[in-house]
Protein backbone atom coordinates (compact mmCIF):
# COMPACT_ATOMS: atom_id res chain seq x y z
CA UNK A 1 0.00 0.00 0.00
CA UNK A 2 1.32 3.26 -0.74
CA UNK A 3 1.89 4.92 2.63
CA UNK A 4 0.12 7.56 4.46
CA UNK A 5 3.01 9.50 5.13
CA UNK A 6 4.27 10.47 2.05
CA UNK A 7 1.62 13.08 2.01
CA UNK A 8 4.23 14.79 4.20
CA UNK A 9 7.05 15.33 1.94
CA UNK A 10 5.97 18.55 1.07
CA UNK A 11 8.62 19.24 -1.30
CA UNK A 12 8.33 16.54 -3.64
CA UNK A 13 7.45 17.18 -7.55
CA UNK A 14 7.74 13.59 -9.08
CA UNK A 15 5.64 10.58 -7.94
CA UNK A 16 6.30 7.41 -9.97
CA UNK A 17 5.45 3.97 -8.88
CA UNK A 18 4.07 2.50 -11.80
CA UNK A 19 3.52 -1.32 -12.05
CA UNK A 20 4.54 -2.13 -8.56
CA UNK A 21 0.85 -4.36 -7.42
CA UNK A 22 0.20 -1.81 -4.97
CA UNK A 23 -2.85 -2.31 -3.18
CA UNK A 24 -5.58 -0.22 -1.41
CA UNK A 25 -6.24 3.55 -2.33
CA UNK A 26 -4.54 6.69 -2.79
CA UNK A 27 -4.31 8.19 0.43
CA UNK A 28 -4.28 11.85 1.00
CA UNK A 29 -2.20 13.73 -0.66
CA UNK A 30 -3.61 16.98 -0.52
CA UNK A 31 -0.76 19.39 0.74
CA UNK A 32 2.23 18.53 -2.35
CA UNK A 33 0.58 21.77 -3.60
CA UNK A 34 4.42 20.91 -5.51
CA UNK A 35 3.81 17.82 -7.12
CA UNK A 36 3.84 17.90 -10.89
CA UNK A 37 4.07 14.51 -12.34
CA UNK A 38 1.99 11.77 -10.75
CA UNK A 39 1.88 8.27 -12.32
CA UNK A 40 0.14 5.35 -10.68
CA UNK A 41 -0.38 2.97 -13.37
CA UNK A 42 -0.11 -0.98 -13.80
CA UNK A 43 -1.41 -1.42 -10.04
CA UNK A 44 -4.07 -2.98 -8.34
CA UNK A 45 -5.15 0.24 -6.73
CA UNK A 46 -9.81 0.35 -5.79
CA UNK A 47 -12.07 2.94 -4.69
CA UNK A 48 -12.62 6.61 -5.70
CA UNK A 49 -10.59 8.98 -7.83
CA UNK A 50 -9.55 11.62 -4.87
CA UNK A 51 -11.06 14.84 -5.19
CA UNK A 52 -7.33 16.34 -4.10
CA UNK A 53 -5.93 15.46 -7.42
CA UNK A 54 -8.40 17.93 -8.79
CA UNK A 55 -7.27 20.67 -6.54
CA UNK A 56 -3.25 20.28 -7.04
CA UNK A 57 -2.88 23.34 -9.25
CA UNK A 58 1.07 22.40 -10.13
CA UNK A 59 -0.08 18.73 -11.65
CA UNK A 60 0.71 18.58 -15.02
CA UNK A 61 1.22 14.78 -15.82
CA UNK A 62 -1.09 12.02 -14.66
CA UNK A 63 -1.28 7.86 -15.08
CA UNK A 64 -3.96 6.66 -13.41
CA UNK A 65 -4.25 3.35 -16.17
CA UNK A 66 -5.17 -0.43 -15.27
CA UNK A 67 -5.87 -0.15 -11.71
CA UNK A 68 -9.49 -1.28 -10.21
CA UNK A 69 -10.66 2.18 -9.31
CA UNK A 70 -14.34 2.64 -9.25
CA UNK A 71 -17.22 5.38 -9.11
CA UNK A 72 -17.03 9.20 -10.67
CA UNK A 73 -13.97 11.06 -12.25
CA UNK A 74 -13.88 14.35 -11.77
CA UNK A 75 -14.03 17.48 -13.97
CA UNK A 76 -12.39 20.06 -12.87
CA UNK A 77 -8.67 21.03 -12.51
CA UNK A 78 -6.34 18.35 -14.60
CA UNK A 79 -9.49 16.28 -15.14
CA UNK A 80 -10.89 18.97 -17.40
CA UNK A 81 -7.98 18.32 -20.23
CA UNK A 82 -7.18 14.41 -19.73
CA UNK A 83 -7.08 11.97 -22.52
CA UNK A 84 -9.00 8.79 -22.31
CA UNK A 85 -5.57 6.46 -22.12
CA UNK A 86 -4.69 8.10 -18.39
CA UNK A 87 -7.68 6.39 -17.01
CA UNK A 88 -7.88 3.52 -19.27
CA UNK A 89 -8.06 -0.44 -17.41
CA UNK A 90 -10.37 1.08 -14.71
CA UNK A 91 -13.89 -0.58 -16.13
CA UNK A 92 -15.73 0.82 -12.94
CA UNK A 93 -15.12 4.35 -13.60
CA UNK A 94 -18.02 6.93 -15.13
CA UNK A 95 -18.43 10.41 -15.72
CA UNK A 96 -15.78 12.94 -16.22
CA UNK A 97 -15.72 14.66 -19.21
CA UNK A 98 -17.32 14.05 -22.52
CA UNK A 99 -13.71 13.76 -24.58
CA UNK A 100 -12.75 10.57 -22.31
CA UNK A 101 -16.27 8.61 -23.53
CA UNK A 102 -16.96 6.87 -20.25
CA UNK A 103 -20.47 5.16 -19.07
CA UNK A 104 -22.76 7.94 -17.14
CA UNK A 105 -22.54 7.51 -13.57
CA UNK A 106 -25.82 5.36 -12.46
CA UNK A 107 -24.78 6.21 -8.83
CA UNK A 108 -25.01 9.86 -9.62
CA UNK A 109 -28.91 9.66 -11.64
CA UNK A 110 -29.89 7.80 -8.70
CA UNK A 111 -28.68 10.29 -5.83
CA UNK A 112 -30.29 12.97 -8.67
CA UNK A 113 -33.82 11.49 -8.41
CA UNK A 114 -33.54 10.34 -4.40
CA UNK A 115 -32.89 14.46 -4.15
CA UNK A 116 -36.08 14.92 -6.56
CA UNK A 117 -37.73 12.52 -4.54
CA UNK A 118 -37.09 13.81 -1.44
CA UNK A 119 -38.22 17.46 -2.02
CA UNK A 120 -41.38 16.69 -3.02
CA UNK A 121 -42.07 14.37 0.11
CA UNK A 122 -41.05 17.60 2.25
CA UNK A 123 -43.68 19.83 0.37
CA UNK A 124 -46.39 17.09 1.11
CA UNK A 125 -45.45 17.03 5.10
CA UNK A 126 -46.19 20.57 5.18
CA UNK A 127 -49.20 20.40 3.39
CA UNK A 128 -50.22 17.27 5.35
CA UNK A 129 -49.60 19.11 8.27
CA UNK A 130 -51.56 22.70 7.27
CA UNK A 131 -53.95 20.75 5.89
CA UNK A 132 -54.85 18.60 9.80
CA UNK A 133 -54.12 21.79 11.53
CA UNK A 134 -56.62 24.28 9.49
CA UNK A 135 -59.05 21.14 10.25
CA UNK A 136 -58.74 20.65 13.73
CA UNK A 137 -58.93 24.50 13.82
CA UNK A 138 -62.16 24.56 12.63
CA UNK A 139 -63.89 22.05 14.25
CA UNK A 140 -62.79 24.13 17.34
CA UNK A 141 -64.48 26.39 16.24
CA UNK A 142 -67.31 24.42 14.57
CA UNK A 143 -68.04 22.81 18.35
CA UNK A 144 -67.50 25.98 19.50
CA UNK A 145 -70.45 27.60 17.47
CA UNK A 146 -72.64 24.61 18.50
CA UNK A 147 -71.77 25.16 22.08
CA UNK A 148 -73.42 28.81 21.67
CA UNK A 149 -76.05 28.24 19.70
CA UNK A 150 -76.66 25.76 22.19
CA UNK A 151 -76.79 28.11 24.61
CA UNK A 152 -79.26 30.51 22.89
CA UNK A 153 -82.82 29.81 22.49
CA UNK A 154 -84.89 28.51 20.54
CA UNK A 155 -86.97 30.29 17.39
CA UNK A 156 -89.72 28.28 18.70
CA UNK A 157 -89.59 29.94 22.54
CA UNK A 158 -90.24 33.42 21.16
CA UNK A 159 -93.62 34.94 20.54
CA UNK A 160 -95.24 34.55 17.59
CA UNK A 161 -96.01 38.12 17.61
CA UNK A 162 -91.88 38.93 17.72
CA UNK A 163 -91.60 37.30 14.60
CA UNK A 164 -94.77 39.48 12.72
CA UNK A 165 -94.22 42.81 14.50
CA UNK A 166 -90.71 43.06 14.53
CA UNK A 167 -90.93 47.28 14.25
CA UNK A 168 -93.56 49.73 16.14
CA UNK A 169 -93.90 53.18 15.53
CA UNK A 170 -94.91 56.00 17.28
CA UNK A 171 -98.44 56.77 15.61
CA UNK A 172 -99.03 52.75 16.21
CA UNK A 173 -98.45 52.70 19.34
CA UNK A 174 -100.40 55.67 20.40
CA UNK A 175 -103.46 54.44 18.04
CA UNK A 176 -103.54 51.49 19.95
CA UNK A 177 -103.59 52.87 23.33
CA UNK A 178 -106.05 55.15 22.49
CA UNK A 179 -103.52 58.02 22.60
CA UNK A 180 -102.20 56.49 26.03
CA UNK A 181 -105.27 57.54 27.41
CA UNK A 182 -106.06 57.07 31.28
CA UNK A 183 -108.88 54.03 30.78
CA UNK A 184 -105.88 52.07 29.21
CA UNK A 185 -103.74 53.01 31.99
CA UNK A 186 -102.68 49.75 33.73
CA UNK A 187 -99.59 51.36 35.95
CA UNK A 188 -97.05 53.74 36.32
CA UNK A 189 -93.29 53.60 37.76
CA UNK A 190 -90.31 55.97 38.32
CA UNK A 191 -89.08 55.09 35.06
CA UNK A 192 -91.95 55.16 32.98
CA UNK A 193 -96.28 54.18 32.67
CA UNK A 194 -97.83 51.18 31.42
CA UNK A 195 -100.56 51.13 28.71
CA UNK A 196 -102.85 48.87 27.84
CA UNK A 197 -102.72 48.35 23.93
CA UNK A 198 -105.06 46.77 21.40
CA UNK A 199 -104.60 46.54 17.68
CA UNK A 200 -107.54 46.42 15.85
CA UNK A 201 -105.61 44.79 12.77
CA UNK A 202 -105.57 41.07 14.12
CA UNK A 203 -106.66 41.46 17.88
CA UNK A 204 -103.68 41.53 19.59
CA UNK A 205 -103.44 43.12 22.96
CA UNK A 206 -100.20 44.39 24.41
CA UNK A 207 -98.61 46.03 27.10
CA UNK A 208 -97.19 49.61 26.20
CA UNK A 209 -94.09 50.53 28.60
CA UNK A 210 -93.63 54.09 27.63
CA UNK A 211 -90.19 55.73 29.93
CA UNK A 212 -90.34 58.90 31.58
CA UNK A 213 -87.21 60.22 29.65
CA UNK A 214 -87.28 63.76 31.95
CA UNK A 215 -86.42 61.39 34.70
CA UNK A 216 -82.81 61.18 35.12
CA UNK A 217 -80.90 57.49 33.49
CA UNK A 218 -84.31 56.45 31.95
CA UNK A 219 -82.39 56.30 28.44
CA UNK A 220 -79.94 54.29 30.46
CA UNK A 221 -82.75 52.22 31.89
CA UNK A 222 -84.20 51.64 28.45
CA UNK A 223 -81.17 50.56 26.92
CA UNK A 224 -80.23 48.17 30.02
CA UNK A 225 -84.17 46.39 29.91
CA UNK A 226 -83.65 46.00 26.20
CA UNK A 227 -80.17 44.31 26.71
CA UNK A 228 -81.80 42.15 29.10
CA UNK A 229 -84.74 41.34 28.06
CA UNK A 230 -83.40 40.15 24.54
CA UNK A 231 -81.21 37.55 26.61
CA UNK A 232 -83.70 36.44 28.82
CA UNK A 233 -86.65 33.62 28.06
CA UNK A 234 -88.45 32.23 31.13
CA UNK A 235 -92.28 31.31 31.25
CA UNK A 236 -93.08 33.07 34.25
CA UNK A 237 -91.56 36.17 32.18
CA UNK A 238 -93.53 38.22 30.23
CA UNK A 239 -92.38 37.81 26.55
CA UNK A 240 -91.03 41.15 24.99
CA UNK A 241 -92.43 41.32 21.87
CA UNK A 242 -90.58 45.12 20.35
CA UNK A 243 -89.11 48.19 21.31
CA UNK A 244 -89.52 51.65 19.95
CA UNK A 245 -87.29 54.27 19.79
CA UNK A 246 -88.48 57.24 17.71
CA UNK A 247 -90.13 60.96 18.62
CA UNK A 248 -93.95 62.33 19.20
CA UNK A 249 -95.61 64.74 16.74
CA UNK A 250 -93.98 67.17 18.86
CA UNK A 251 -90.55 66.06 17.98
CA UNK A 252 -89.47 64.92 21.43
CA UNK A 253 -87.69 61.82 21.94
CA UNK A 254 -89.86 58.63 22.63
CA UNK A 255 -88.93 55.65 24.09
CA UNK A 256 -91.13 52.28 24.52
CA UNK A 257 -91.09 48.54 25.02
CA UNK A 258 -93.79 46.60 24.00
CA UNK A 259 -94.69 43.58 25.85
CA UNK A 260 -97.04 40.65 25.64
CA UNK A 261 -100.17 41.38 27.64
CA UNK A 262 -101.01 39.57 31.00
CA UNK A 263 -104.32 39.59 32.14
CA UNK A 264 -104.27 38.26 35.18
CA UNK A 265 -103.21 41.65 37.67
CA UNK A 266 -99.90 42.59 39.07
CA UNK A 267 -96.75 40.91 39.52
CA UNK A 268 -97.84 39.16 42.89
CA UNK A 269 -101.11 38.32 41.41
Amino acid sequence: MIPRSLGKCLSLGEIYMKGNSIQGTIPDLEDLQDLQSLDLSLNNLSGPIPHFIANLTSLHSLNLSFNNLEGEVPVTGIFSNLSADVLVGNSKLCGGIQEMHLRPCVYQETQKTRKKNVLPLKYILTIVFAASFSILALLVVFFCWRRKLKGQPEPEDRSDSARFYPNFSYEELRFATGGFSSENLIGSGSFGTVYKGNFTSDGMVVAVKVLNLQHQGASKSFTAECQALRNIRHRNLVKVISACSSSDFKGNDFKALVFQFMPNGNLDG
